[in-house]
C-alpha cells in the first residue's frame, strides 16, 4: 500500500506497504475511493502530528523511515536526515540488545508491548521510555515496524521516590 501523508513541513512522504493504486479502468468509482484515501491522509497526518507519542516507522534493522516531528525533535534530526539514520544510534547499549531482540520478535509477527529501554536526547538528558511496536507486512513476512514510544522517565522516578519514601517510613 502507498500510505501518504503531509509532515509538519508540508512535504509528502511515502511509505510503500501493501496498497495498490486503483486506476479508473479497474473501477468506475475512482474519484470516491481516492478522495476516501485523501481523507485517510489527512487524518493520519494530523494524528501524527498531534499525537504526544513519539512515533516512528522503521524497517526490521532499525534503520529509520518515517519519524514524527516530536521523535525528531526528540532525538534531534531534521525530516532530511531521517532516512540515513539508525534507532539504535539513540539507545544505550542495554537497551540496543533488548531491541535487537525485540526486533527478531516482530520478524516472527508479533507485537512488543512495554519494552522499556533508555536513551540520552539531543539535549543530553537521561530518559526512560516504554516502546510498542508492531510488525507491518505482506503474506506475513515483516517489512516494516510500526513504534510508539512514550518518555516515561518521571513516572520511573516517581516510583523510585515512593520506593524511597516508603522504605524511611517503614
Amino acid at each position: 500500500m502507498k500510505l501518504g501523508y503531509k509532515s509538519e513541513e508540508k512535504e509528502s512522504i511515502y511509505h510503500s506497504l501493501k496498497y495498490r493504486e486503483i486506476s479508473s479502468k479497474e473501477n468506475p468509482h475512482t474519484y470516491q475511493k481516492t478522495d476516501i484515501i485523501r481523507q485517510r491522509d489527512t487524518l493520519l497526518s494530523s494524528m501524527l502530528s498531534l499525537s504526544h507519542d513519539f512515533i516512528c516507522l522503521t524497517n526490521t534493522d532499525g534503520d529509520i523511515i518515517y519519524a514524527n516531528q516530536l521523535m525528531r525533535n526528540l532525538i534531534g534530526i531534521s525530516e532530511g536526515e531521517t532516512k540515513k539514520r539508525s534507532i539504535f544510534e539513540f539507545l544505550d547499549k542495554d537497551s540496543t540488545d533488548k531491541l535487537s531482540f525485540a526486533i527478531r520478535n516482530l520478524k516472527g509477527g508479533k507485537s512488543i508491548i512495554g519494552l522499556e529501554v533508555n536513551s540520552q536526547s539531543s539535549n543530553g538528558e537521561r530518559h526512560e521510555y516504554e516502546l510498542n511496536a508492531i510488525p507491518l507486512g505482506d503474506n506475513g513476512s515483516t517489512v516494516t515496524i510500526l513504534n510508539i514510544v512514550r518518555d516515561i522517565t518521571s513516572h520511573k522516578r516517581a516510583e523510585k521516590e515512593a520506593s524511597k519514601w516508603e522504605n524511611r517510613h517503614k
